[in-house]
């Protein structure tokens, strides 16, 4: 079955985890998208963008999602760090990232 259209994966995070993290945030997020694009199951191809880490950024993507004709929507996924538990852990020797992904699809109305 021939995939017909867009759905872009953008993934949000903040620039204070420093590049090495991001890095392995992006690496994780084209894993993600690829997988989303394999399944026979998603009629368009996803797409994965780069990570968004400013408001500037998050706005450009908004821009250029809805001047896309092609894209039907977007799935986003938010990488976050706990700081409170990250501080008890650390006391302990223990460090871990938390990840939480919200994945919103919006299809444009035509």
């Amino acid at each position: 079955m021939s995939k017909t259209g867009t759905l872009w994966f953008v993934t949000g995070s903040q620039h204070l985890y420093g590049p090495e993290t991001l890095e392995q945030v992006a690496a994780n997020a084209k894993e993600i998208a690829a997988a989303f694009h394999a399944d026979s199951a998603i009629p368009v191809e996803v797409v994965w963008k780069p990570t968004v880490t400013t408001p500037d950024e998050v706005y450009a993507i908004c821009r250029d999602v809805n001047a896309d004709e092609n894209c039907v929507g977007l799935i986003t996924w938010m990488h976050t760090h706990d700081h409170a538990a990250a501080k008890a852990r650390q006391r302990i020797g223990r460090t871990r990232i938390r990840l939480v992904a919200t994945v919103v699809i919006a299809i444009a109305l035509s």
